[in-house]
Protein backbone atom coordinates (compact mmCIF):
# COMPACT_ATOMS: atom_id res chain seq x y z
CA UNK A 1 0.00 0.00 0.00
CA UNK A 2 1.61 3.20 -1.07
CA UNK A 3 2.38 5.84 1.92
CA UNK A 4 2.66 9.68 0.81
CA UNK A 5 3.75 12.15 3.05
CA UNK A 6 3.08 15.42 2.37
CA UNK A 7 4.63 18.52 2.67
CA UNK A 8 1.94 20.60 2.73
CA UNK A 9 1.50 24.72 2.32
CA UNK A 10 -1.14 26.97 1.58
CA UNK A 11 -4.16 26.13 -0.77
CA UNK A 12 -6.49 23.33 -2.50
CA UNK A 13 -3.40 21.52 -4.08
CA UNK A 14 -2.04 19.53 -0.86
CA UNK A 15 -5.70 18.46 -0.22
CA UNK A 16 -6.42 17.47 -3.74
CA UNK A 17 -3.30 14.83 -3.34
CA UNK A 18 -4.65 13.38 -0.47
CA UNK A 19 -8.03 13.04 -1.90
CA UNK A 20 -6.58 11.22 -4.99
CA UNK A 21 -3.94 8.88 -3.38
CA UNK A 22 -6.46 7.60 -0.67
CA UNK A 23 -9.30 7.19 -3.73
CA UNK A 24 -7.09 4.73 -5.08
CA UNK A 25 -6.20 3.11 -1.78
CA UNK A 26 -2.98 4.44 -0.80
CA UNK A 27 -2.32 6.32 2.93
CA UNK A 28 -1.03 9.83 3.58
CA UNK A 29 -0.30 12.10 6.10
CA UNK A 30 0.74 15.85 5.70
CA UNK A 31 2.99 17.31 7.33
CA UNK A 32 1.96 21.10 7.35
CA UNK A 33 4.40 23.68 7.27
CA UNK A 34 3.76 27.61 8.49
CA UNK A 35 0.08 28.69 8.80
CA UNK A 36 -2.42 29.58 6.00
CA UNK A 37 -3.23 25.15 5.45
CA UNK A 38 -6.87 25.03 4.23
CA UNK A 39 -8.89 23.84 6.89
CA UNK A 40 -9.74 20.36 5.14
CA UNK A 41 -6.15 18.90 6.31
CA UNK A 42 -7.49 18.22 10.11
CA UNK A 43 -9.37 15.68 7.66
CA UNK A 44 -5.95 13.19 6.94
CA UNK A 45 -3.81 12.43 9.73
CA UNK A 46 -1.42 14.85 9.76
CA UNK A 47 1.41 17.22 11.82
CA UNK A 48 1.42 20.81 11.97
CA UNK A 49 5.38 22.22 12.00
CA UNK A 50 5.95 25.52 12.63
CA UNK A 51 9.16 26.94 10.78
CA UNK A 52 12.35 26.64 12.45
CA UNK A 53 11.56 22.66 13.59
CA UNK A 54 13.20 21.41 11.14
CA UNK A 55 14.06 17.91 12.96
CA UNK A 56 9.95 17.62 13.53
CA UNK A 57 9.90 17.82 10.15
CA UNK A 58 12.15 15.79 8.88
CA UNK A 59 10.77 13.02 11.38
CA UNK A 60 7.61 13.18 10.56
CA UNK A 61 8.07 13.22 6.59
CA UNK A 62 10.08 9.98 7.75
CA UNK A 63 8.12 8.27 9.57
CA UNK A 64 4.80 8.62 8.03
CA UNK A 65 5.38 8.08 4.27
CA UNK A 66 7.30 5.92 1.72
CA UNK A 67 8.12 8.96 -0.36
CA UNK A 68 7.21 12.61 0.01
CA UNK A 69 5.24 15.38 -2.41
CA UNK A 70 5.61 19.11 -1.94
CA UNK A 71 2.60 21.02 -2.44
CA UNK A 72 0.97 23.61 -1.77
CA UNK A 73 2.09 28.04 -1.40
CA UNK A 74 3.92 28.93 1.03
CA UNK A 75 5.66 32.50 1.97
CA UNK A 76 9.39 32.90 2.06
CA UNK A 77 9.65 32.71 5.95
CA UNK A 78 10.75 35.66 8.41
CA UNK A 79 14.27 34.59 9.61
CA UNK A 80 13.74 37.28 12.61
CA UNK A 81 11.09 35.82 14.49
CA UNK A 82 11.02 31.63 13.67
CA UNK A 83 11.87 29.85 16.99
CA UNK A 84 14.59 27.44 15.97
CA UNK A 85 15.38 23.70 16.93
CA UNK A 86 18.87 21.77 16.92
CA UNK A 87 17.84 20.37 13.22
CA UNK A 88 17.12 24.02 12.11
CA UNK A 89 21.00 25.13 13.66
CA UNK A 90 22.70 21.95 12.42
CA UNK A 91 20.89 22.97 8.32
CA UNK A 92 21.43 26.71 8.64
CA UNK A 93 23.90 27.01 5.54
CA UNK A 94 21.27 24.62 3.92
CA UNK A 95 18.33 27.14 4.44
CA UNK A 96 20.52 30.20 3.86
CA UNK A 97 21.74 28.38 0.92
CA UNK A 98 17.74 27.50 -0.23
CA UNK A 99 16.43 31.44 0.27
CA UNK A 100 18.92 32.45 -1.99
CA UNK A 101 17.66 33.64 -5.70
CA UNK A 102 14.19 33.24 -7.45
CA UNK A 103 11.50 31.08 -7.09
CA UNK A 104 12.90 28.28 -9.67
CA UNK A 105 16.55 28.09 -8.12
CA UNK A 106 14.88 27.70 -4.75
CA UNK A 107 12.46 24.59 -5.32
CA UNK A 108 15.22 23.02 -7.14
CA UNK A 109 17.80 23.47 -4.12
CA UNK A 110 14.49 22.39 -1.91
CA UNK A 111 13.77 18.91 -3.91
CA UNK A 112 17.55 18.41 -3.61
CA UNK A 113 18.25 18.88 -0.01
CA UNK A 114 15.22 16.34 0.65
CA UNK A 115 17.15 13.80 -1.76
CA UNK A 116 20.55 14.47 0.59
CA UNK A 117 18.53 13.35 3.82
CA UNK A 118 17.20 9.77 1.70
CA UNK A 119 13.34 10.76 0.84
CA UNK A 120 12.03 10.13 -2.15
CA UNK A 121 10.69 13.09 -3.65
CA UNK A 122 7.54 12.47 -6.10
CA UNK A 123 5.80 14.64 -8.28
CA UNK A 124 2.46 15.13 -8.26
CA UNK A 125 1.72 13.83 -11.18
CA UNK A 126 3.19 10.85 -10.04
CA UNK A 127 0.83 10.08 -7.33
CA UNK A 128 -2.35 11.77 -9.04
CA UNK A 129 -2.12 11.84 -12.48
CA UNK A 130 -5.90 12.85 -13.17
CA UNK A 131 -4.67 16.54 -11.63
CA UNK A 132 -2.60 17.00 -14.92
CA UNK A 133 -3.97 19.10 -17.38
CA UNK A 134 -5.12 16.98 -20.80
CA UNK A 135 -4.14 18.67 -24.34
CA UNK A 136 -7.28 20.41 -25.77
CA UNK A 137 -10.57 21.83 -24.27
CA UNK A 138 -10.55 21.16 -20.56
CA UNK A 139 -13.96 23.48 -20.34
CA UNK A 140 -16.33 25.69 -21.89
CA UNK A 141 -15.99 26.45 -25.50
CA UNK A 142 -13.64 26.63 -27.56
CA UNK A 143 -11.47 29.54 -27.83
CA UNK A 144 -11.91 32.04 -30.76
CA UNK A 145 -9.49 32.75 -33.24
CA UNK A 146 -8.39 36.57 -31.87
CA UNK A 147 -8.05 34.33 -27.94
CA UNK A 148 -6.41 31.27 -29.95
CA UNK A 149 -3.76 34.29 -31.00
CA UNK A 150 -3.55 35.93 -27.66
CA UNK A 151 -2.72 32.46 -26.10
CA UNK A 152 0.03 31.83 -28.88
CA UNK A 153 1.54 35.42 -27.77
CA UNK A 154 1.81 34.72 -23.83
CA UNK A 155 3.20 31.39 -23.91
CA UNK A 156 5.64 33.21 -26.50
CA UNK A 157 6.33 36.00 -23.70
CA UNK A 158 7.10 33.66 -21.19
CA UNK A 159 9.33 31.18 -22.96
CA UNK A 160 11.31 34.18 -23.66
CA UNK A 161 11.45 35.21 -20.05
CA UNK A 162 11.62 31.55 -18.87
CA UNK A 163 16.02 31.67 -18.02
CA UNK A 164 15.13 34.78 -15.98
CA UNK A 165 12.71 32.85 -13.43
CA UNK A 166 10.22 35.66 -13.58
CA UNK A 167 6.47 33.92 -12.59
CA UNK A 168 4.84 31.45 -14.81
CA UNK A 169 1.83 33.64 -15.66
CA UNK A 170 0.70 36.03 -18.39
CA UNK A 171 -2.25 37.89 -19.04
CA UNK A 172 -2.99 39.09 -23.11
CA UNK A 173 -5.84 40.74 -25.23
CA UNK A 174 -5.79 42.06 -28.38
CA UNK A 175 -1.91 41.01 -29.14
CA UNK A 176 -1.01 43.81 -25.73
CA UNK A 177 0.14 42.83 -22.32
CA UNK A 178 -2.06 43.53 -19.78
CA UNK A 179 0.30 41.54 -16.45
CA UNK A 180 3.06 39.58 -15.64
CA UNK A 181 3.11 37.61 -12.77
CA UNK A 182 5.50 38.42 -10.17
CA UNK A 183 5.76 37.74 -6.40
CA UNK A 184 2.06 38.43 -6.00
CA UNK A 185 0.84 35.46 -7.63
CA UNK A 186 -1.68 34.57 -10.29
CA UNK A 187 -4.77 35.75 -8.32
CA UNK A 188 -3.64 39.26 -7.19
CA UNK A 189 -2.30 40.00 -10.54
CA UNK A 190 -5.59 38.94 -12.08
CA UNK A 191 -6.82 41.16 -8.66
CA UNK A 192 -5.22 43.98 -10.62
CA UNK A 193 -6.97 43.93 -13.67
CA UNK A 194 -10.49 43.24 -12.03
CA UNK A 195 -11.64 47.11 -13.50
CA UNK A 196 -11.50 45.74 -16.87
CA UNK A 197 -14.83 43.65 -16.59
CA UNK A 198 -16.84 46.42 -15.07
CA UNK A 199 -16.73 48.80 -18.51
CA UNK A 200 -19.20 46.36 -20.52
CA UNK A 201 -17.32 45.00 -23.16
CA UNK A 202 -17.25 41.35 -24.13
CA UNK A 203 -14.91 39.32 -22.90
CA UNK A 204 -11.22 39.17 -24.36
CA UNK A 205 -7.90 37.94 -23.79
CA UNK A 206 -6.26 35.06 -21.88
CA UNK A 207 -4.45 34.09 -18.95
CA UNK A 208 -1.41 32.16 -19.65
CA UNK A 209 -0.20 29.52 -17.45
CA UNK A 210 3.32 27.44 -18.01
CA UNK A 211 6.25 26.21 -16.18
CA UNK A 212 9.76 27.71 -17.06
CA UNK A 213 12.18 25.48 -19.07
CA UNK A 214 14.66 23.65 -17.14
CA UNK A 215 12.04 24.34 -13.96
CA UNK A 216 12.01 21.14 -11.43
CA UNK A 217 8.69 19.63 -12.50
CA UNK A 218 8.14 17.61 -9.40
CA UNK A 219 7.38 20.88 -7.56
CA UNK A 220 5.27 23.64 -8.15
CA UNK A 221 3.81 23.30 -11.48
CA UNK A 222 1.46 25.95 -12.58
CA UNK A 223 -2.12 25.31 -11.11
CA UNK A 224 -5.54 26.64 -11.54
CA UNK A 225 -8.61 25.51 -9.76
CA UNK A 226 -12.29 27.21 -9.39
CA UNK A 227 -11.15 30.41 -7.85
CA UNK A 228 -8.48 31.00 -10.89
CA UNK A 229 -12.11 30.86 -13.17
CA UNK A 230 -13.79 33.32 -11.10
CA UNK A 231 -10.78 35.45 -11.25
CA UNK A 232 -10.20 35.21 -14.94
CA UNK A 233 -14.05 36.39 -15.60
CA UNK A 234 -13.70 39.22 -12.85
CA UNK A 235 -11.12 40.41 -15.07
CA UNK A 236 -12.88 40.30 -18.50
CA UNK A 237 -11.04 37.34 -19.97
CA UNK A 238 -12.58 35.05 -22.74
CA UNK A 239 -10.19 32.12 -21.82
CA UNK A 240 -7.00 30.44 -19.35
CA UNK A 241 -4.61 28.42 -20.96
CA UNK A 242 -2.53 25.94 -19.13
CA UNK A 243 0.60 23.64 -20.54
CA UNK A 244 -0.86 20.07 -20.63
CA UNK A 245 1.57 17.48 -19.58
CA UNK A 246 3.04 20.34 -17.32
CA UNK A 247 0.22 22.27 -15.32
CA UNK A 248 -2.17 21.37 -12.65
CA UNK A 249 -6.15 21.29 -13.41
CA UNK A 250 -8.07 21.10 -9.23
CA UNK A 251 -12.00 20.49 -9.51
CA UNK A 252 -11.93 19.56 -12.79
CA UNK A 253 -15.43 17.36 -12.28
CA UNK A 254 -16.84 21.21 -11.47
CA UNK A 255 -15.02 23.23 -13.80
CA UNK A 256 -17.69 22.75 -16.72
CA UNK A 257 -20.55 24.06 -14.90
CA UNK A 258 -18.42 26.55 -13.43
CA UNK A 259 -17.02 27.56 -16.92
CA UNK A 260 -20.44 27.82 -18.58
CA UNK A 261 -21.62 30.46 -15.37
CA UNK A 262 -18.74 32.92 -16.33
CA UNK A 263 -18.33 32.04 -19.74
CA UNK A 264 -14.51 31.47 -19.82
CA UNK A 265 -12.71 28.35 -21.53
CA UNK A 266 -9.98 26.37 -20.38
CA UNK A 267 -7.37 24.77 -22.58
CA UNK A 268 -4.89 22.65 -22.47
CA UNK A 269 -2.13 23.69 -24.84
CA UNK A 270 1.25 22.88 -26.22
CA UNK A 271 4.59 24.12 -25.02
CA UNK A 272 7.09 26.19 -27.10
CA UNK A 273 9.44 23.78 -29.46
CA UNK A 274 12.64 25.95 -28.87
CA UNK A 275 15.57 23.58 -27.34
CA UNK A 276 17.80 26.60 -26.99
CA UNK A 277 20.04 26.12 -23.48
CA UNK A 278 19.51 29.07 -21.45
CA UNK A 279 21.79 29.64 -18.35
CA UNK A 280 19.72 29.65 -14.91
CA UNK A 281 22.41 32.57 -14.12
CA UNK A 282 22.31 34.58 -16.98
CA UNK A 283 25.31 37.04 -16.95
CA UNK A 284 25.24 40.29 -15.16
CA UNK A 285 28.74 42.27 -16.92
CA UNK A 286 26.97 44.14 -19.35
CA UNK A 287 24.57 45.91 -17.06
CA UNK A 288 26.85 46.79 -14.18
CA UNK A 289 25.89 50.61 -15.33
CA UNK A 290 27.48 54.17 -13.72
CA UNK A 291 26.39 55.62 -10.22
CA UNK A 292 24.97 58.67 -10.57
CA UNK A 293 24.86 59.38 -6.99
CA UNK A 294 26.54 59.57 -4.00
CA UNK A 295 25.24 56.42 -2.68
CA UNK A 296 26.85 53.06 -3.71
CA UNK A 297 25.43 49.74 -4.20
CA UNK A 298 26.29 47.01 -3.17
CA UNK A 299 28.02 43.68 -5.36
CA UNK A 300 24.52 41.99 -4.65
CA UNK A 301 22.20 45.17 -5.15
CA UNK A 302 24.15 46.06 -8.26
CA UNK A 303 23.52 42.30 -9.53
CA UNK A 304 19.95 42.70 -8.39
CA UNK A 305 19.98 46.08 -10.67
CA UNK A 306 21.81 44.25 -13.63
CA UNK A 307 18.97 41.58 -13.37
CA UNK A 308 15.72 43.93 -13.10
CA UNK A 309 17.28 45.33 -16.34
CA UNK A 310 17.70 41.93 -18.48
CA UNK A 311 13.60 41.15 -17.26
CA UNK A 312 13.29 44.93 -18.95
CA UNK A 313 15.59 44.48 -21.55
CA UNK A 314 14.25 41.06 -22.99
CA UNK A 315 10.34 41.95 -22.87
CA UNK A 316 10.93 45.70 -24.61
CA UNK A 317 11.25 42.84 -27.71
CA UNK A 318 7.59 42.57 -27.06
CA UNK A 319 6.40 46.05 -26.03
CA UNK A 320 6.10 45.42 -22.71
CA UNK A 321 8.13 45.29 -19.46
CA UNK A 322 9.07 49.05 -19.08
CA UNK A 323 10.07 48.35 -15.52
CA UNK A 324 10.77 45.70 -13.27
CA UNK A 325 11.94 45.15 -9.68
CA UNK A 326 14.05 42.82 -8.03
CA UNK A 327 15.27 41.18 -4.74
CA UNK A 328 18.26 39.27 -3.87
CA UNK A 329 17.74 37.06 -7.52
CA UNK A 330 13.57 37.29 -7.06
CA UNK A 331 12.02 38.83 -9.22
CA UNK A 332 9.18 40.72 -7.43
CA UNK A 333 7.27 42.73 -9.97
CA UNK A 334 6.86 43.75 -13.54
CA UNK A 335 5.36 46.50 -14.98
CA UNK A 336 2.93 45.54 -18.50
CA UNK A 337 -0.24 48.03 -19.01
CA UNK A 338 -0.11 49.71 -15.74
CA UNK A 339 3.28 51.47 -16.07
CA UNK A 340 6.34 52.07 -13.96
CA UNK A 341 5.27 54.12 -11.56
CA UNK A 342 2.02 51.77 -10.60
CA UNK A 343 3.91 48.87 -10.20
CA UNK A 344 6.62 50.67 -7.74
CA UNK A 345 3.89 52.19 -6.13
CA UNK A 346 2.43 48.50 -5.07
CA UNK A 347 6.06 47.06 -4.44
CA UNK A 348 5.74 47.87 -0.62
CA UNK A 349 2.61 45.51 -0.66
CA UNK A 350 4.82 42.86 -1.96
CA UNK A 351 6.38 40.12 0.86
CA UNK A 352 10.18 40.22 0.38
CA UNK A 353 12.09 38.95 3.20
CA UNK A 354 9.83 39.69 5.91
CA UNK A 355 11.47 41.83 8.75
CA UNK A 356 15.01 41.11 7.66
CA UNK A 357 14.89 42.55 4.38
CA UNK A 358 13.22 45.31 6.10
CA UNK A 359 15.89 46.18 8.52
CA UNK A 360 18.03 46.60 5.73
CA UNK A 361 17.58 47.93 2.11
CA UNK A 362 17.96 45.56 -0.45
CA UNK A 363 17.44 45.03 -4.80
CA UNK A 364 16.62 47.53 -7.03
CA UNK A 365 13.90 48.86 -9.47
CA UNK A 366 15.38 49.29 -13.43
CA UNK A 367 13.58 51.70 -15.82
CA UNK A 368 13.67 52.11 -19.39
CA UNK A 369 13.50 55.06 -20.53
CA UNK A 370 11.31 54.86 -23.17
CA UNK A 371 8.48 53.80 -20.98
CA UNK A 372 8.47 56.76 -19.16
CA UNK A 373 6.27 60.14 -20.40
CA UNK A 374 8.99 61.88 -21.97
CA UNK A 375 7.56 65.43 -20.84
CA UNK A 376 7.53 64.54 -17.18
CA UNK A 377 10.73 62.10 -16.70
CA UNK A 378 11.24 64.29 -13.34
CA UNK A 379 8.01 63.56 -11.82
CA UNK A 380 7.72 59.87 -12.97
CA UNK A 381 11.15 59.07 -12.09
CA UNK A 382 10.80 60.73 -8.11
CA UNK A 383 7.63 59.16 -8.00
CA UNK A 384 9.23 56.05 -8.52
CA UNK A 385 11.95 56.66 -6.32
CA UNK A 386 9.87 57.56 -3.33
CA UNK A 387 8.11 54.31 -3.52
CA UNK A 388 11.22 52.23 -3.69
CA UNK A 389 12.58 53.90 -0.53
CA UNK A 390 9.05 52.86 1.09
CA UNK A 391 9.42 48.99 -0.23
CA UNK A 392 12.72 49.26 1.48
CA UNK A 393 14.77 48.92 -2.03
CA UNK A 394 18.68 50.31 -1.96
CA UNK A 395 18.02 51.76 -5.73
CA UNK A 396 17.14 52.70 -9.14
CA UNK A 397 18.54 51.80 -12.24
CA UNK A 398 17.74 53.78 -15.25
CA UNK A 399 17.49 51.81 -18.82
CA UNK A 400 19.11 54.43 -21.46
CA UNK A 401 18.64 52.52 -25.24
CA UNK A 402 21.77 53.90 -27.13
CA UNK A 403 20.76 55.54 -30.79
CA UNK A 404 17.06 55.48 -29.50
CA UNK A 405 16.91 57.63 -26.32
CA UNK A 406 20.37 58.87 -26.07
CA UNK A 407 18.95 62.21 -26.34
CA UNK A 408 16.97 62.34 -23.37
CA UNK A 409 18.04 64.52 -21.05
CA UNK A 410 17.62 63.84 -17.23
CA UNK A 411 17.16 65.96 -14.74
CA UNK A 412 20.18 67.94 -13.10
CA UNK A 413 19.09 67.36 -9.38
CA UNK A 414 17.78 63.71 -9.67
CA UNK A 415 21.11 62.35 -8.22
CA UNK A 416 20.04 64.71 -5.19
CA UNK A 417 16.27 63.33 -5.15
CA UNK A 418 18.23 59.82 -5.02
CA UNK A 419 20.43 60.96 -1.69
CA UNK A 420 18.05 62.27 -0.07
CA UNK A 421 15.86 59.14 0.10
CA UNK A 422 18.57 57.06 0.75
CA UNK A 423 18.79 55.45 -2.79
CA UNK A 424 21.88 54.43 -5.14
CA UNK A 425 21.12 55.86 -8.88
CA UNK A 426 22.74 54.22 -11.64
CA UNK A 427 22.68 54.30 -15.72
CA UNK A 428 22.95 51.44 -17.53
CA UNK A 429 23.41 52.02 -21.38
CA UNK A 430 21.27 49.10 -23.16
CA UNK A 431 23.64 48.68 -26.85
CA UNK A 432 21.61 47.37 -29.73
Amino acid sequence: MERIAILAGAGQLPIAIAKSVTARGGQVHLVVLGDGADQRVDDYPNTKVGWGRISRLLNALRTNGDAIVIAGAVSRPDLGRIKPDFGFIRHLPDILSMLQGGDDAILTRVVRFFERKGFVVKGVADVAPELVAPLGNVAGPAPSMPTTRDIERGLQILDAVSHLDIGQAIVVADGHVLAIEGAEGTDRMLERLSERSRNGNAPTGALVKAPKRGQELRIDLPTIGGMTVANAANAGLAAIAVHAGKALVLDQDRLAEATRAVGVSIVGIEGMTSKTALSRAPSTARWIGASLSRISPTDADRRDAAMAAQVSTTLAAFQTGSAAAVVRRHVLAVAAAEGPVAMAERLATLRQWGGVARRQRQGAIAIRLDGLTETNYKGELERIMISAAAASLAGVAIIRAVGKSAGAVLPSDLSAFADANGLFLIEIADYP
